[in-house]
């Protein structure tokens, strides 16, 4: 037992930091020890999240009153654009509105009058509005529109070389064996799917046994209001070359519906499953727009291996 222990604090804390101090950059302004850029391109919300990380930056959490005036009175001064992204989603439950990518829970809110209303039942994602004085109002996640991304004034470089634990699957997610599995409530192309997964530390579902699939079948049987989905895998390199993404893994199990795949119109790259095909496999246009399932490791598993070497 007392190895254990030792064994966990070692794992836990052998952590190795420094921190940098610097100026904003050209083109960011500087609020207390945080940096904000207002971007001059407009994207979806999961496409900004991804331009303001490959920057080095997060879309903007805002966590004060105060933060909440400086915010305003930066998108106020701009022009030509009325509409911006910030961080916040509830994409894993409706209602439980989060600081993304870590999931923080919003302590501090500014909703405009009679929001978040979720209004067709696809706005999970946080965005502000010249027009409702950049108060918060929840919008849908494949809208696009300019972006205000944030990173610290003081960065913190932490090195590790342990892996990240979850403890369980997190609320809105199911378990199965050593995955965590997510129902999209939103529908997308395959690309913004993968996205969308990504952000979340997940990746379209690979489903790479026969009990996994029949798993999957049951799960995707009791949604009541969606008929198709995403999964992970694609010809997109090799026509006919099957793999599941994003690790480019080679198909050793399949469920082809019959007939499938098929290609047709020699544009379809990319794996779905549908409930009037029995949720076997089928290729579809990598383009149209379908719900999807997104999945992650349960990584007790991963703790139980570590602690007992």
């Amino acid at each position: 037992m007392n190895e254990i222990v030792n064994l966990s604090l070692y794992v836990f804390f052998q952590i190795y930091f420094f921190t940098v101090f610097c100026n904003c950059p050209s083109g960011w302004s500087r609020y207390e020890q945080s940096c904000y850029h207002v971007s001059r391109d407009s994207a979806s919300w999961a496409e900004a999240m991804k331009m303001c990380e490959i920057h080095g930056s997060f879309l903007a959490s805002i966590e004060t009153v105060a933060e909440d005036q400086y915010m305003k009175t930066l998108l106020g001064a701009q022009r030509h654009t009325s509409s911006f992204w910030l961080e916040g989603s509830d994409w894993d439950n409706e209602g439980e509105w989060k600081w993304e990518p870590h999931a923080i829970q919003m302590k501090f809110t500014n909703w405009h009058k009679g929001q978040p209303d979720n209004s067709g039942g696809k706005e999970h994602c946080l965005s502000v509005h010249r027009s409702y004085r950049y108060e918060f109002v929840d919008n849908n996640c494949h809208d696009s529109q300019h972006y205000l991304c944030e990173k610290p004034y003081v960065l913190v470089h932490i090195a590790t070389d342990y892996p990240k634990f979850f403890c369980n699957c997190p609320s809105g997610w199911s378990r199965y064996d050593k995955s965590c599995y997510h129902i999209s409530r939103d529908s997308a192309s395959w690309a913004e799917a993968m996205k969308m997964c990504e952000i979340h530390g997940s990746f379209l579902a690979n489903i790479e046994t026969d009990a996994e699939d029949q798993y999957i079948k049951t799960l995707l049987g009791a949604q009541r209001h969606t008929v198709s989905y995403w999964l992970g895998g694609s010809d997109w390199d090799n026509e006919g070359e099957w793999k599941w993404e994003p690790h480019a893994i080679p198909f050793n199990f399949s469920d082809w519906q019959r007939g499938q795949p098929n290609n047709g119109g020699n544009n379809e790259h990319c794996l779905s499953v549908h409930r009037l095909h029995h949720y076997e496999f089928t290729d579809d246009n990598c383009h149209y727009s379908q719900h999807y399932l997104c999945e992650k490791p349960d990584t007790n598993s991963t703790e139980t291996e570590v602690l007992g070497k």
